[in-house]
């Protein structure tokens, strides 16, 4: 299974009901400055506050199939954790998240809320991933990775699918890059189906 257009739409059906379809909105203040129609996707309205939701939860909902792993794991210090835990309380798998100790206490409340059980570890990468792996294989629980797994970029994909639905002659996107994952989906998604609309990242 890899990232393409086909696992993406699988996604997008896949999530139906399970996240928001987020609105496409404008600004004319900034319009008159670009000097040209400027649209945002608003992902700040999508379940948990974040686009990270469309990938954790395609990624439960395919784990949940496979029936194969106990719960599911993570390591974030944020975002990614709140989705993960949304997503696999919905399904009603238990939910692990290996937080750094530097992380603010919002975030950590935000996980503990959605019903994410914290093991704090060093805030370093390296730390994040063995304390994940280590845990991982204690607990047998599958690992999500925040942005480095194929189906987190599926279902982060369905932005795309959605923004050509929503605006067919759209010229170009601008894509935000963290950890990449969302920039992988929506981009290829974009190019493979419209080729001459214009990427920026």
């Amino acid at each position: 299974m890899g990232v393409t257009v086909e696992n993406i739409l699988k996604a997008k059906a896949r999530l139906i009901d399970r996240v928001h379809r987020t609105p496409i909105i404008t600004s004319e203040a900034i319009n008159n400055i670009a000097g040209c129609s400027v649209l945002f996707k608003c992902e700040h309205l999508q379940k948990t506050g974040s686009f990270k939701a469309r990938g954790a939860m395609n990624a439960v909902l395919l784990i949940k199939e496979e029936n194969e792993s106990k719960g599911v794991i993570t390591h974030s210090s944020g975002n990614h954790g709140q989705a993960l835990a949304y997503a696999a309380k919905s399904v009603g798998l238990p939910c692990c998240v290996v937080v750094p100790s530097n992380a603010p206490s919002s975030k950590r409340d935000a996980i503990s809320h959605y019903g994410g059980v914290i093991e704090l570890c060093e805030p370093t990468m390296k730390s994040r991933k063995e304390t994940c792996a280590q845990l991982a294989s204690e607990l047998r629980y599958g690992v999500v990775e925040p942005f480095d797994d194929i189906n987190v970029i599926n279902g982060q994909g369905t932005i795309g699918a959605e923004i050509i639905e929503q605006v067919p002659d759209v010229d170009a996107v601008f894509i935000a890059v963290g950890g990449g994952g969302m920039a992988s989906g929506v981009s290829l998604f974009i190019k493979e189906i419209q080729p001459n609309i214009r990427g920026q990242l």
